[in-house]
This record gives structure tokens, sequence and C-alpha cells, in this order.
């Protein structure tokens, strides 16, 4: 079975959701996230930027990691929902944007 073409690539739908629009670089940091999150989980699985980039590893993921990507997805709406997105906010650390209080809950609850 051959994975989704790059039109059909649910972190780049999530980052446009989110953003209101294409954002590539909203982008990326959702699939790096997302990267990081399956290798704590699986170590072994491994993948070249442009597997990563294009969707196509995700795609070819277990269905069980599918819907824990797929959770991570709505956390990260949740999380903009509550916010507001603000693209010069990526690059910014953490704590000049929540307070200690709200990143506690936050580690929390995720």
């Amino acid at each position: 079975m051959e994975p989704p073409s790059s039109d059909l690539d649910p972190i780049r739908d999530t980052a446009q959701f989110i953003a209101q629009g294409p954002d590539p670089a909203l982008e990326q940091r959702l699939k790096q996230d997302l990267y990081a999150a399956v290798r704590k989980l699986k170590p072994t699985l491994i993948a070249s930027e442009e597997e990563r980039e294009s969707g196509r590893f995700f795609a070819s993921l277990p269905t069980n990691l599918q819907g824990l990507m797929a959770l991570k997805l709505d956390m990260a709406i949740g999380f903009y929902r509550r916010l507001g997105y603000r693209a010069q906010d990526l690059d910014t650390p953490l704590s000049d944007v929540l307070s200690a209080e709200h990143i506690s809950a936050l580690q929390a609850r995720y």
C-alpha cells in the first residue's frame, strides 16, 4: 500500500488550520516535534529529513503511532486556540510567553 501523496498531509493541514493559511515554519516545527515524539517511543524508526518534510514518514507509521500523532495534532490545535498563534513566537522560549504556573499546568496535562 502506497502512503498518501503530500497533498494529503494532516500535519500540513493542521499547520494551515492553526495559522489560517500556509505557514511552512509552523509545519516544519510540528513535523520536528512529532518526529521527536515518535523517536522517544520507537528509537529504531529513523527517517531522512526529506521523508519527514514530505509527510511520507508519518503516513508510513503503524496505525497506533498514527493515532498518537493525530492526538498530538489535536493538542497543538487546542494549545494555539487557547494562546493564539503568532509566527514570531515559534522561536521564542515558552517562559517568555507563559508564566511558570501555566507551563507547569501544561507539562502536567501533556
